[in-house]
């Protein structure tokens, strides 16, 4: 195995893996399917891996998680190849020391980075066995934190917003965005002045996997959007992390036990929901239409963010907070 750097092992094993647009067209005609991530995946279950990289920016996601991952790694326990890296005792420590304060996503994308790797190493034959780690880094997260998807309670949610304003937090305004507007946290940190449409009072979002939708800017929201162009914060996953953290802080000294930004997108979810079913709509339709104010291209997602047996009624008197 070489002793190039880091960054080239780990480019090298997402190299074996990586299928071209020819690759993926050639197995489908084999499979005689239209959708290869879907046949891949057993029983077509979302929540499984499947054995490729079918996208360059796939490609990018996992690189750069795990590069930053494996710098880490090697700089603590100055071992050179990916191979002795890829070791459970080095990976668990890597974590402990640098992924425990990071935010839920950031934590998942390490996680599932380090999962591709030891595939590709496994296939180029510089590693045997199972993967080291499995669940470890979401079980250990699930000691601090509920399922990630359910919301804050309302009255919480205030108070974290509140505590933000009040603490002059340059991420008060993006956690209002996320919680009356219900935007995705990378939707926040790339939202435009152009996509803002004052005289419709919509937030026009192309979001994930390229959808479109438009979102309703509550009134009292539109004074503080005021920047013409350029973005609004920074697209980047170093802001991404410093708003999460601003959120988690807001958590801790307000003793709210659950934290995460995505929290202020779910309870979003819930009050559309719940002014939904007091305007008389039953839950089927008025899942459906969280689902597009979401940017989701399914109802059954927001059984994630809204229970099955949701007590919408006891969320009457915040409703109007979100118009």
């Amino acid at each position: 195995m070489s002793t190039s750097s880091v960054s080239h092992q780990i480019s090298l094993c997402m190299d074996s893996l990586f299928l071209s647009k020819e690759e993926i067209d050639e197995m489908k005609s084999e499979l005689g399917v239209t959708s290869l991530k879907r046949a891949l995946r057993k029983g077509c279950d979302p929540t499984r891996p499947i054995p490729y990289i079918l996208s360059y920016e796939s490609y990018r996601s996992y690189f750069r998680a795990a590069r930053t991952f494996f710098k880490r790694a090697q700089l603590d326990s100055g071992k050179k190849l990916l191979k002795d890296l890829l070791n459970r005792n080095v990976i668990l420590a890597t974590y402990e020391k640098y992924y425990t304060e990071q935010a839920p996503g950031t934590v998942s994308k390490a996680q599932s980075a380090i999962k591709k790797v030891y595939e590709g190493a496994l296939k180029l034959g510089w590693v045997k066995g199972p993967c080291p780690i499995e669940n470890d880094f979401r079980d250990r997260m699930r000691v601090h934190y509920r399922p990630p998807r359910y919301g804050y309670q309302p009255k919480d949610a205030q108070r974290i917003v509140s505590y933000l304003v009040e603490s002059k937090s340059s991420c008060a305004l993006a956690a209002k965005l996320s919680l009356y507007c219900g935007l995705r946290e990378h939707e926040v940190a790339g939202l435009m002045g152009e996509h803002i449409d004052r005289k419709r009072k919509v937030l026009c979002i192309t979001g994930k996997n390229g959808r479109y939708r438009e979102v309703p800017i509550p009134e009292r929201l539109l004074p503080e959007l005021t920047v013409a162009s350029g973005y609004l914060f920074t697209p980047s996953r170093s802001w991404r992390n410093f708003y999460w953290q601003e959120v988690s802080k807001a958590d801790k000294n307000l003793g709210i036990e659950i934290t995460g930004v995505h929290r202020l997108r779910s309870t979003y979810a819930q009050m559309k929901y719940s002014k939904l079913r007091s305007m008389g709509a039953d839950d089927k339709s008025a899942r459906q239409e969280v689902s597009k104010l979401l940017g989701h291209g399914r109802r059954s997602v927001t059984f994630h963010y809204i229970p099955e047996c949701f007590d919408w009624e006891t969320y009457r008197e915040y409703i109007s907070l979100y118009d």
